[in-house]
């Protein structure tokens, strides 16, 4: 690869992080195999389970569970919708008291907080401005840089040629070495 060749390069990959086009998705990763393992309800009957938590998949025989509430052996319960665990639950939550739900907020409370959001954006919105700035610089700087690249890349890359000497201007080493590199030409 040439110099030039390189530069396009670089040109081609700035200008995307400059200006992207689109955003090309990333690929997935493959699903890993899923895993299931078998529970029993308190009346015998066998749930294929692949993970015991919300989201997780409950078949029984091959097929997605019917909706509805399962009690499972170990005194825990199942709520399923659409072949999916909904809800999970044991005996001991019965016993917690559920937290009571907070008083309604006044219109002034509401008008207090609404007041403080709308701070927090605009502190946003400056702290984004701010990096949209510096991003531009940065933008700019990376263009200067394929600039000068690009003005590098168009310079010779021939070492400069010592100035001749006449034959007589030469010192006895000078033309030892002169007539040796002739003599190894001419056998090239």
């Amino acid at each position: 690869m040439n110099f030039k060749e390189g530069i396009e390069k670089i040109k081609v990959l700035m200008a995307s992080i400059v200006a992207p086009t689109e955003a090309t998705p990333a690929p997935e990763p493959p699903a890993p195999a899923q895993k299931f393992e078998e529970v029993k309800t308190a009346d015998g009957k066998v749930l294929t389970i692949d993970k015991l938590e919300v989201g997780g998949n409950v078949l029984i025989d091959g097929v997605a569970a019917p909706d509805g509430e399962y009690k499972l052996e170990n005194g825990n319960s199942l709520q399923v919708v659409g072949g999916l665990i909904a809800e999970l639950s044991s005996p001991l939550e019965d016993t917690v008291p559920e937290e009571p739900l907070p008083a309604a907020m006044t219109i002034e409370q509401l008008a207090a907080e609404v007041a403080q959001l709308k701070k927090q954006l605009c502190a946003k919105d400056t702290q984004m401005a701010a990096q949209s700035a510096a991003f531009a610089k940065q933008a700019e700087a990376t263009n200067q840089m394929v600039e000068l690249l690009e003005q590098f890349s168009n310079q010779s890359i021939q070492k400069p040629t010592a100035p001749t000497k006449s034959w007589d201007d030469m010192t006895p080493l000078e033309r030892f070495k002169f007539r040796k590199q002739l003599e190894e030409q001419k056998q090239n």
